[in-house]
């Protein structure tokens, strides 16, 4: 593993990305991601941003890792999905969560995480198919 300057290329190569795909269309516009976390309460993407940076960042390892385990084969289709689809759906479902709506509303207002509801579609949203990191 490399020094911290390293790190901070990679830090900002990250954040350049997930820049650019916070700017496309639809995706998030005056500050606000364009999906709501309840009806009407759209989520601050730039109090957010820096978490989704390694939301973004850790996803983009773990499927690097598991088209690593593959060994240069394709995932398998499994229950009309395919190994991609696959993963992201696992995704999907760790941010499952069962919360009141004062809750969702507290963590948009306040915190700097992207409330579960909203945090796989927020991840996934501003994947671009074929990224992969340096080595």
């Amino acid at each position: 593993m490399g020094g911290r300057g390293e790190v901070g290329w990679q830090v900002e190569a990250t954040r350049a990305q997930l820049g650019r795909s916070l700017k496309k269309p639809g995706l998030m516009g005056n500050g606000q991601w364009a999906f709501e976390a309840l009806p009407g309460l759209h989520v601050n993407g730039a109090q957010t941003l820096g978490e989704n940076i390694g939301a973004l960042s850790g996803l983009t390892v773990a499927l690097d890792a598991c088209h690593d385990s593959l060994g240069g084969k394709p995932a398998p289709f499994l229950d009309g999905f395919n190994g991609d689809q696959r993963f992201f759906v696992g995704w999907a479902h760790v941010w499952r969560m069962v919360v009141r709506d004062a809750f969702i509303r507290r963590i948009v207002a306040t915190n700097p995480h992207t409330p579960a509801s909203s945090a796989s579609r927020a991840s996934s949203a501003t994947w671009t198919p074929g990224t992969k990191r340096s080595a």
